[in-house]
């Protein structure tokens, strides 16, 4: 759940020893049975061709605990753009307003811009 409402997000992590694959076909290429599958999964097509390699995002992760919240913080910097990205987990759907109230507020008492519409990975993707 996002600030802008619910949205399917997947993610994988792994260590590789080789530089960024160029384009689609050098990734397909790269990814094994189980990725595969997992990516068939999303219920979507992906059209490899398309694919092209972006900047390098540099990307540091912390872990916190805020007022009895906690938060894991994400900051992505690429050719001259940043971003931090704040969240939490919650336990049930019940407890995703309230929380969200929290963490806005949490926010807003740092003087942090909230943006809306775009997930980092999309301000990466559509950035100049």
């Amino acid at each position: 759940m996002s600030i802008d409402g619910s949205r399917p997000a997947y993610s994988l992590k792994t260590q590789v020893k080789k530089s960024a694959p160029r384009d689609g076909k050098e990734l397909k290429h790269r990814l094994d049975n189980s990725q595969i599958s997992f990516l068939g999964s999303a219920g979507t097509d992906i059209r490899w061709k398309e694919i092209i390699a972006r900047p390098p995002v540099a990307s540091t992760e912390w872990e916190a605990d805020a007022d009895g919240m906690p938060l894991s913080l994400e900051h992505w910097t690429w050719a001259g753009h940043s971003v931090l990205e704040l969240s939490t987990k919650v336990s049930s759907i019940a407890e995703v307003a309230g929380t969200m109230a929290k963490l806005q507020h949490w926010a807003k008492e740092r003087d942090l811009q909230i943006v809306t519409g775009a997930s980092k990975v999309s301000a990466v993707l559509h950035s100049e």
